[in-house]
């Protein structure tokens, strides 16, 4: 059986799996990275995201890129290597880091789609409940960040210019 980062043995599970995704996210809740603070902002904000721990052979290790402007908040590239988080999305919401929710909700949903054959519609459904349980479990309230998230789609509806070049339509995937 595979190792996982810290000697251990690697859970089958995808429970398992995703419980110790949330227990890592409310370890690392109201926390900065240093080099997140410490950047400028010319630098570019694509990082691996050496955080995440997963049990697929097929799944590949992700980078997280904040370098353009992403319809629909965030997505995937062609190959699942990248995930794209719109630039203009604060990376904060009362201290807390809202890259790691918006991972959950994006990771949770691609496993969905991918391992379940779930269109896009449905598992962004099972997706949102995963991410609101990311929220809540880092002590932050859903409804607030929810109103919060709902007025940065409106506003950045429709508007995103800068796109990334590989960047995958959720609406051409087929699926339930």
């Amino acid at each position: 059986m595979p190792t996982d980062v810290d000697g251990g043995e690697e859970e089958d599970d995808p429970m398992t799996h995703m419980a110790g995704l949330m227990n890592s996210i409310v370890a690392g809740k109201k926390k900065k990275t240093q080099a997140t603070s410490q950047m400028k902002k010319s630098d570019s904000l694509c990082t691996p995201c050496n955080d995440y721990k997963t049990n697929s052979e097929s799944h590949k290790p992700i980078t997280v890129c904040r370098d353009y402007e992403v319809p629909e908040i965030a997505g995937y590239n062609y190959n699942n290597t990248v995930l794209y988080i719109d630039r203009r999305v604060p990376q904060e919401f009362k201290g807390f880091n809202v890259d790691s929710w918006l991972i959950v909700h994006e990771e949770t949903e691609k496993a969905i789609e991918d391992r379940l054959g779930f269109n896009y519609p449905h598992a962004h459904t099972i997706a949102t409940a995963a991410e609101r349980k990311a929220v809540e479990l880092s002590g932050c309230s859903w409804d607030e960040y929810d109103a919060w998230m709902q007025k940065i789609i409106k506003d950045l509806e429709n508007t995103a210019k800068d796109v990334p070049p590989d960047l995958q339509d959720p609406n051409k995937i087929s699926g339930i």
